[in-house]
């Protein structure tokens, strides 16, 4: 048990430096920053402890943070998005059905294509919308935040499907 966290720390890790050596370092446009360190606990098991993905939530965001100096930005952002993961995850996702289909996360054969992508899609948003909301931070900018929410939540999502998907395959 001990192995699996170490292994989950090592992987948030390597996808934050991934993401703020290289990811960060490609021009997308002023609205698009794509973020694929997301990937790290939007796919954890169910069965893993509540409070462990929280903990593992505001470690990957208070290592961006301390990254970017973005003074807890990344942190409030990723917390609330697993908070909402977890919630969701006991509303809306029958977590026993996918672990009796063999998985151990939500994937496009569970319940379709369409409801993996909306689901994920709004997770994402919500950590970008926190995000951005924080950084701009005035009403002024609510224009600029929505687009960047959007525009990013889409590449975003675009991006951690292609990592995902060849990941699967690898498997």
């Amino acid at each position: 048990m001990l192995i699996d966290y170490l292994k989950i720390i090592l992987g948030i890790i390597l996808a934050v430096l991934v993401q703020y050596f290289i990811v960060d370092q490609i021009n997308f446009g002023p609205y698009v920053k794509p973020y694929m360190y997301l990937l790290s606990f939007l796919f954890l098991n169910f069965e893993r402890n509540k409070y462990a993905q929280l903990g593992l939530a505001f470690f990957a965001g208070f290592f961006m943070d301390l990254l970017h100096q973005s003074y807890g930005m990344h942190t409030a952002a990723c917390v609330a998005m697993v908070y909402f993961k977890i919630k969701a995850e006991g509303v809306i996702l029958n977590t026993e059905a996918i672990s009796l289909q063999g998985h151990h996360h939500l994937t496009p054969k569970y319940r379709g294509f369409r409801f993996y992508a909306i689901y994920f899609c709004i997770l994402i948003a919500l950590h970008h919308l926190i995000f951005f909301s924080l950084d701009y931070y005035k009403w002024a900018s609510f224009l600029t935040i929505t687009i960047s929410t959007v525009l990013t939540s889409i590449v975003s999502f675009a991006f951690i499907h292609l990592i995902k998907t060849y990941l699967m395959r690898r498997e």
